[in-house]
């Protein structure tokens, strides 16, 4: 099924000068998410989060985070998340994927709820994992949270 757009929702949470959290929002997501509760391991997910619908409520910091040093979003103008394979543990649900980023791919797991056709969830990425923004991490953290409510039909 295609993701609601108008009703889903992808944000990130960074510290910034280890007392201060910066939040940001993407607005523009797209994708399909299939699961298949009597069978989750035929289950499939595809995110394509676009760049373009990043805010941060600092049109100038918006603006820095597309550049080349970090997103490189001239680029690499999307964030991608597919599916390979799902758990579900003592209703507990799972999935495991490749993550892009800025042209960089790596595999992560993602613990999830699923309810009301609505599929929520958070997580921790470094970014520099994915060589997001050059600098210090005393500056901008390295963990970034990123939580997601992605609702289908």
């Amino acid at each position: 099924m295609q993701i609601n757009t108008s009703q889903s929702k992808v944000n990130f949470s960074i510290k910034k000068l280890i007392v201060l959290t910066v939040n940001g929002n993407f607005s523009q997501i797209k994708g399909t998410i299939d699961l298949n509760e009597n069978n989750i391991a035929e289950s499939n997910i595809e995110i394509i989060v676009a760049l373009v619908g990043l805010d941060t409520k600092n049109v100038k910091r918006n603006e820095h985070l597309l550049q080349k040093d970090f997103f490189n979003a001239e680029n690499h103008p999307e964030i991608t998340f597919n599916s390979n394979s799902f758990t579900l543990l003592n209703g507990q649900y799972s999935v495991k994927g490749d993550l892009t980023i800025a042209g960089t791919t790596k595999k992560i797991e993602v613990p999830f709820q699923f309810t009301n056709n609505r599929l929520v969830g958070s997580f921790n990425l470094n970014r520099f994992d994915y060589e997001v923004g050059k600098i210090p991490a005393f500056v901008a953290a390295k963990d970034v949270t990123i939580k997601f409510d992605l609702s289908i039909g």
